[in-house]
């Protein structure tokens, strides 16, 4: 039993510690307990103290289970850490509640982890299936239950390991795992799906908006740690259900968790509206901003949906109740005078700020777009929909370039969304006004410059060419939309609109399809009567004037007819007749020599063809028959098909005749093939084909130019030192996608990459300085950068002899950045030789001893034998019966013709002369800044593209005398803070492949000369590589980013060991201070890294 001198001695070691540690202190104690404990009493026991620091814990359960005799002076000094505990608690803030502020020591300071730790990977591992209900509730769940929901989320999550393991129980540690998992998702599901626990946490950060952080004078590193711990729990939050695997409970699956989320994220919206100050800044508010960014995060998962069918109806209630202040009853009473008091009550709302909230363009596109379709599914008028637009953006339009971006760009030329949706968004972003109440009065606002471009996209004749149908109707649509709310004044004012209408429908009439020139004619009878409403254009006897308000039957019509397009195409390729049944296919049997008629009709050329072929075949076949001249003809036997074929020869024969007219002659074909046609269109010089890819007006000529470019770039590459920059500039600004035919697009950007690549080849000196150049070039786009950053990787591969350049691109990229060994080869430690490329027949790797140099003293390295089996062609030496010189040239030329060398040539690396040309440039203008060329923030892709072309590069001069002098400046380059700590991922995965090959690309001989030297970067770069790889094991949060890292200490390690068995061979009286080599048995070296 405890005394009153120990009671005291707790007391006085109690009084110089924080409280804080003093929680620490016990819980180390408890888990010691249970750690040793053999029954559940004693795990019961050792909770209960702790729990009542925090919590009225009943003690009823705690007396089902017996006294442990062993464990009893434990569980007395956890009593007295306890008392310790609320002493100090109640010494330091003695007017404040003691359970109170505990709670506050225990979940704002580093217990809390640690107690999370502790309850999920000992109690609910080994005891939780134990406990009685009541001990479940109030020592396990109420931890969690009672704290912030911030800190359970950020706690928990990391516990969350989808559940695919369960049939490989068999494996250490992987049930303890799933249980500590299902305990998580258990926890999660109480805490922030039934308890609203995100809403709370929404509203948690509202009470450190960007205004009180200025008046804290915390300023913008305070800012900078706010946003980032918002991006953090909105990431977390947002990845829950993909965390959690498909074996999760109900509440945390999708969309079930998702429309929790949006519930709660709408009502933290609403009661942050509800409590802040009228004059503060809105957009500022953390809770506002959370609420974005949790918004974005979803949008981009491809949940803004479920969102929107939340967000639309709560907003609609809002406006019925502006609407009610209004006095007006519903939406056909709404007139421009109540619009105008409607937009003059809302003008700053909650609905606004959140929009203005998502700063990433993609989630903004997404959020739009499900927005507009689920107004569509419950809305009915277009008054009504502008006023839900308005109060959801505001005038955002004009202040928020990602707003504008997404509706006068995004969502008229990109996408195509229902008719009914364009109209919304001509009307809220173009008229600036409700069709209703501006179809009666002139449009003021009209953004003349938007339906300009739009008549120019929709005239153009790459447009009409390459746009597929329904995308034609969605455009033509919204041009006639905009051009039905004008009059001859607003077109003079648009200048060029006129111009532009009159060319899009001379375009259209010229067209074969009989949908582009009912979109000519709709269109042109709009804008007719937008000049002169009394004479209607109608360009046929048969057109009438319709509902011009109706642009539906377009849109579908459209649809319709890509359908059958597609289908179309889908039975040419199949083979199958429309009309006719699978008995009737299946009981065709095709003929050797005949063609398939197709669907559209018959083509007599190819019957008369077809006919002519199998009477060749039937005379080939007849002349191997035995010719009997007395053989009796049975004129009832004779087949049918010959008497038709004789007839059809004598028809065709009778043209020969003295006495046909010159009306019966059949003209002789004169006209070439087609083939032969587009083979005469190609070019067949470099200038001509530099020259026809600059031609943006002439899809064909661009795209005859991409096929030929790689072959005659490869077929005459001496021409090349004169069209070389000339070639290469055509094809980096050209763009195939833009004039291609839909679904060609991917095979002009390969042809036009294969012609890059092989000018890299061909003439490197002359293109390599234009292709740096380009790809910080501010005029490209991200993609044009990515493709000539992947036309140096394969233009070096190629240069160097990899066999890589041969794979297919799609190969490459399943491929990991590191590959490690697999199969047999993690049967032997890695620094044994690898049987992934052993020859058929070779026999086991043996150790042998290995001596040193000038003595027979046996040295630490290891060295590997094996017994090889003969290659093609040798024979064991031994008797031979041939010993003439006859039999040796005979010898001779068998081997010669099966191809059989002694000795295989060796490719020579042309790319090593040229790695410098290729690699300091980037290396050079990596963190350049100019003109929207940011690839350090903003283009971090780029960044970690070029990371990884670097990494290739380096690759491609292995043990080359190069690889040292590069090597170095690459790691001069990762070690710069911007790049080794940069908080993307994607970019740490690169940089880690770049550095693992550094290390593959240096020879160990290379190493030991560079340490015995004076110059010591590249030992200094390497210990740092090994130091950061291990900082990123140990620390990353992303998992593929951890194993890369661990993949490179592993290659570091194997190289250490590789120079040390060549400094084993380096005479003494070359080896720097600091390797010693020690005469007797024991020798250790001494790595500078």
């Amino acid at each position: 039993m405890a005394t009153l001198e120990d009671d005291a001695t707790v007391d006085d070691a109690s009084t110089f510690k924080p409280l804080d540690s003093l929680l620490g202190d016990l819980l180390t104690a408890v888990a010691t307990t249970i750690s040793n404990a053999v029954d559940v009493s004693i795990v019961l026991q050792s909770l209960h103290p702790f729990a009542s620091l925090f919590f009225m814990v009943p003690a009823d359960f705690i007396s089902f289970a017996g006294q442990d005799k062993s464990a009893e002076s434990e569980l007395i000094a956890i009593e007295k850490l306890a008392r310790g505990c609320r002493n100090k608690a109640k010494e330091e803030y003695p007017e404040k509640d003691i359970s109170q502020t505990l709670r506050h020591a225990l979940y704002e300071s580093s217990v809390f982890p640690t107690l999370t730790t502790l309850l999920l990977h000992q109690v609910a591992a080994d005891w939780l299936a134990c406990f009685p209900s009541l001990g479940v509730k109030w020592l396990f769940d109420e931890f969690f239950r009672q704290g912030p929901p911030k800190e359970t989320l950020l706690n928990l999550v990391p516990f969350l390991v989808p559940d695919h393991g369960r049939e490989e129980k068999s494996h250490g540690g992987l049930d303890s795992r799933i249980v500590v998992s299902a305990q998580a998702k258990r926890l999660l599901q109480i805490c922030l799906v039934h308890q609203d626990g995100i809403q709370e946490i929404s509203l948690s950060f509202g009470h450190r908006s960007d205004l009180k952080l200025r008046e804290d004078g915390l300023g913008n590193i305070g800012r900078a740690s706010w946003l980032k711990d918002q991006y953090q729990v909105a990431q977390l939050i947002a990845s829950i259900p993909d965390r959690a695997g498909l074996d999760t409970p109900s509440a945390l699956q999708s969309p079930t968790y998702f429309k929790s989320v949006s519930r709660q994220l709408i009502s933290a919206g609403e009661r942050c509206w509800e409590q802040i100050l009228q004059n503060e800044d809105l957009c500022n508010n953390g809770t506002i901003v959370f609420i974005g960014e949790v918004i974005s995060r979803l949008s981009r998962r491809g949940q803004a949906d479920v969102i929107a069918a939340a967000y639309v109806p709560v907003i609609m209630q809002h406006m019925e109740e502006v609407m009610a202040k209004l006095e007006v009853k519903s939406d056909l009473e709404m007139n421009e005078t109540a619009l105008h008091a409607l937009k003059s009550l809302c003008k700053r709302n909650l609905w606004t700020a959140i929009s203005a909230s998502i700063k990433d363009l993609h989630s903004m596109e997404k959020w739009v777009e499900a927005l507009l379709r689920e107004m569509a599914i419950r809305i009915e008028t277009d008054i009504y929909a502008y006023c839900l637009l308005w109060m959801s953006f505001g005038s955002l339009l004009s202040t928020h370039d990602l707003t504008r971006m997404v509706f006068l760009d995004k969502c008229l030329f990109v996408k195509i969304l229902p008719i009914r949706c364009l109209r919304w968004v001509l009307q809220f972003s173009v008229l600036h006004t409700p069709i209703t109440i501006a179809s009666g009065k002139k449009v003021l606002q009209l953004d003349t410059g938007v339906v300009t471009r739009l008549a120019q996209v929709w005239a153009t004749n790459d447009f009409i060419r390459s746009a597929s149908l329904p995308k034609q109707a969605y455009l033509t649509a919204a041009v006639g939309i905009c051009v039905r709310r004008m009059d001859k004044e607003d077109m003079d004012k648009c200048g060029e609109l006129m111009r532009f209408i009159l060319q899009g429908v001379t375009n259209r009439l010229d067209s074969p399809l009989p949908l582009i020139r009912d979109m000519s004619k709709r269109l042109a009878l709009t804008f007719s009567l937008a000049i002169n409403p009394a004479k209607p254009l109608l360009l046929d006897d048969e057109d009438e004037v319709k509902d011009l308000d109706d642009w539906d039957d377009l849109s579908v019509r459209a649809v319709d007819s890509s359908k059958e397009k597609r289908q179309s195409s889908i039975t040419r390729s199949t083979g199958d007749v429309p009309g006719s049944s699978k008995e009737d296919v299946d009981s065709i049997k095709p003929v050797t020599g005949f063609a398939v008629p197709s669907v559209s009709g018959f083509n007599h050329d190819a019957d008369r063809h077809e006919r002519q072929m199998l009477r060749r075949q039937r005379r080939e076949k007849m002349a191997l028959e035995e010719d009997d001249p007395d053989a009796v003809v049975n004129l009832g036997q004779v087949d049918a098909a010959w008497l038709e074929e004789a007839e059809g020869e004598a028809t065709d024969s009778s043209s020969d005749l003295d006495s046909d007219t010159d009306g019966s002659l059949q003209p002789y074909d004169m006209s070439d093939g087609e083939s032969e046609l587009e083979r005469r269109k190609l070019p067949l010089q470099l200038r001509e084909c530099a020259a026809n890819l600059r031609k943006s007006d002439d899809p064909d000529a661009v795209e005859k130019s991409l096929q030929i470019a790689e072959q005659l770039i490869r077929a005459m590459p001496v021409e090349l030192d004169n069209t070389a920059e000339e070639l290469t500039q055509a094809l980096v600004h050209v763009r195939p996608g833009a004039t291609a035919v839909e679904g060609e697009e991917d095979t002009l950007e390969k042809q036009r990459h294969g012609a890059l690549v092989a000018l890299l080849v061909c003439a490197p000196l002359s293109c390599i300085v234009m292709v740096t150049q380009e790809v910080f070039s501010p005029h490209l786009d991200i993609s044009q950068r990515l493709l000539l950053l992947d036309v140096i990787s394969d233009a070096a591969q190629e240069l160097a002899g990899k066999s890589t350049v041969n794979h297919s691109r799609s190969q490459l990229q399943q491929r990991g950045l590191i590959t490690e060994p697999t199969g047999s080869s993690l049967q032997s430690p890695w620094y044994r030789p690898s049987h992934l490329r052993d020859p058929p027949g070779a026999g086991p790797w043996s150790e042998v001893p290995a001596f040193m140099p000038g003595n027979s003293l046996v040295g630490w390295a290891q060295r590997y034998e094996r017994e090889l089996p003969l290659r093609k062609g040798d024979r064991r030496p031994g008797k031979s019966r041939k010993w003439a010189p006859r039999s040796m040239q005979l010898r001779e030329d068998s081997l010669r013709q099966k191809g059989f060398s002694s000795h295989e040539p060796v490719g020579k690396n042309q790319f090593a002369p040229l790695a410098a040309a290729f690699m300091l440039p980037i290396m050079r203008d990596y963190d350049k800044k100019d003109h929207g060329v940011d690839f350090l923030e903003s283009g971090f892709i780029v960044l970690g593209k070029i990371l990884f072309t670097l990494g290739v590069c380096m690759e491609c001069i292995t043990s080359q005398p190069e690889a040292v002098v590069l090597g170095i400046n690459l790691l001069d380059l990762l070690r710069s803070r911007a790049v080794a700590n940069h908080r993307e991922a994607y970019v740490r995965r690169a940089a880690l492949y770049a550095a693992s090959r550094v290390i593959v690309a240096l020879h160990p001989s290379q190493v030991v000369d560079a340490i015995v030297g004076t110059d010591s970067s590249i030992a200094s770069g390497l210990g740092w590589v090994r130091e950061w790889a291990l900082g990123i094991a140990n620390n990353e949060t992303d998992s593929d980013c951890a194993t890369l890292a661990m993949a490179c200490v592993q290659l570091h390690s194997e190289m250490a060991l590789q120079a040390m068995r060549a400094v084993q061979s380096t005479p003494v009286y070359t080896q720097s201070p600091s390797i010693t080599v020690q005469s007797s048995g024991d020798r250790s070296i001494i790595m500078p890294f």
